[in-house]
């Protein structure tokens, strides 16, 4: 069989697809060494009133590489798949990821739901290459 050959368009049969990153410049990236830094980014989370999951993604060296919202839910929960958060540490090309969501209560205490996120998150990461570091809850109190 022989490789594709490098035309564009056309080599499969229309079915191609190309896939970017488009980032704003940035004077000088960020490096994260621990979940305050981490915490200082995404702070104003706790003002918000619907809850958000994000995604922090970290290269090799942990300079930030991005911040992706993942979901957008409503007063007590959101809902997202894994390969929601995956994907974009993918095209980031990351090393690692920091987890956060917040909760619009106010009330840091993780849920059964938050804590069966994170196992189900990391168990992902593992298989994929792509560790998860932390999960934060942000609201009143961190």
């Amino acid at each position: 069989m022989n490789p594709p050959s490098a035309r564009w368009p056309g080599d499969y049969g229309g079915h191609e697809v190309r896939l970017c990153v488009v980032r704003p410049r940035q004077p000088r990236r960020k490096i994260i060494k621990g979940s305050q830094d981490v915490y200082r980014i995404l702070k104003d989370m706790a003002t918000w009133d619907r809850e958000h999951f994000v995604a922090v993604f970290l290269d090799a060296k942990g300079t930030l590489l991005g911040v992706h919202t993942v979901a957008i839910g409503g007063l007590r929960e959101t809902t997202f798949q894994p390969r929601e958060v995956f994907k974009a540490a993918f095209l980031l090309n990351a090393c690692s990821v920091v987890l956060a969501h917040n909760h619009p209560t106010g009330d840091v205490t993780p849920s059964k739901e938050d804590r069966q996120a994170t196992r189900e998150l990391a168990l992902c990461g593992r298989f994929l290459g792509i560790p998860v570091l932390d999960h934060l809850l942000i609201g009143d109190g961190y």
